[in-house]
């Protein structure tokens, strides 16, 4: 009886931090968050890894990170519906691994991100996109609880991040597999750099997704 109310609670947890983890991705879902995003940033965005040409990536000791996405968007990205990845902090790096909320609770993809765009920067031929054209008119954004009166605000994204290629891996890897193998001590609430030395075999195996346009 024990044990099966451990696993439960397990389980439940679980869940619980799958659903907190993609607080800060371009999706109408409330969440908690202290930070508040409605003001312009003014520092200059670092360009540096938008030279590299896609899938030719250098591993390095902060190359490669992991990122909660609903499953939902993940499928627009391979219908060719979601074409950036918006956020209100600049994602760290090129080489992105999404990890699908509950119910996957997984990683299946390996995507090669662009160096992030402000609001007013997609080009014309990606404004067919409703979310591409709301983010380029500043309406991009989350809604979050206000803790001085208790009622939802809306906290703009900033930030907008090509995506340009999209592989898959050979086989899925679950959150349990992920923690066991060291790759990540949990659901990652924003963003965790991976461990290149333990993701290099995984990397060698993936296949290209062909994403319609």
């Amino acid at each position: 009886m024990m044990q099966s109310r451990k696993r439960k609670a397990s389980s439940a947890g679980e869940v619980d931090a799958a659903r907190t983890i993609n607080a800060n991705s371009d999706d109408a879902d409330i969440h908690e968050d202290d930070e508040n995003s409605n003001t312009p940033p003014t520092a200059p965005i670092d360009q540096s890894y938008s030279l590299l040409p896609p899938s030719k990536s250098k591993l390095s000791s902060k190359s490669h990170f992991v990122i909660s996405i609903y499953t939902r968007h993940v499928e627009s990205i391979l219908a060719g519906t979601k074409t950036y990845e918006f956020r209100k902090y600049p994602l760290p790096a090129r080489d992105m691994w999404i990890y699908e909320t509950a119910p996957v609770s997984a990683i299946r993809y390996y995507a090669v991100i662009a160096a992030p765009c402000r609001p007013g920067e997609i080009p014309e031929d990606q404004l067919h996109i409703e979310r591409n054209r709301q983010f380029n008119d500043g309406l991009s954004g989350t809604s979050v609880p206000d803790k001085a009166s208790k009622k939802p605000r809306k906290e703009v994204n900033w930030y907008a991040h090509r995506i340009l290629e999209v592989w898959k891996l050979k086989e899925a890897m679950s959150l349990k597999a992920l923690v066991e193998k060291g790759w990540i001590g949990g659901a990652p609430q924003k963003y965790a750099w991976l461990d290149i030395a333990k993701i290099s075999d995984v990397k060698a195996e993936l296949s290209r997704v062909e994403i319609p346009t």
